[in-house]
């Protein structure tokens, strides 16, 4: 089975916070108290607004949730197709992306999810589509 990490691209990101660093006295400066308070108005703004689900480039991340996308070629309909994922754990749920073509998909085997992968079938031959799995 291939293996398929998810590709970070920092679409839709928040970046780690560095360490804070007290002073002497086991204060902190004005400067650090400007720097902390803006931090958190940067953590509500991106919340308030700005939660992402990425840019649908196949096998990256889902914007700023613990998701991955992924392009899926459907060759035969109603064939049970193996899916491989990045995410390391069992997903809970699949969104399906606008296809090429006109279908309807269904899971397969869902009892078979695994940290690996997962299952789904199309009800037309030769359909590509983006998938987000969470």
């Amino acid at each position: 089975m291939a293996n398929r990490d998810v590709i970070e691209n920092g679409v839709g990101a928040i970046g780690r916070f560095p360490p804070i660093v007290l002073s002497a006295d086991g204060q902190l400066t004005e400067q650090q108290a400007n720097w902390q308070s803006g931090a958190i108005q940067a953590v509500t703004d991106a919340i308030n607004g700005q939660l992402s689900f990425g840019d649908a480039t196949h096998a990256t991340r889902g914007g700023n949730f613990s998701s991955q996308w992924i392009q899926q070629f459907f060759r035969t309909r109603d064939a049970h197709v193996e899916i491989v994922h990045g995410l390391g754990r069992r997903p809970i749920d699949v969104w399906f992306g606008v296809p090429d073509i006109a279908c309807r998909f269904y899971t397969a085997k869902r009892g078979s999810w695994s940290s690996s992968s997962i299952w789904l079938a199309c009800d037309t031959d030769l359909v590509t589509v983006p998938l987000l799995i969470f």
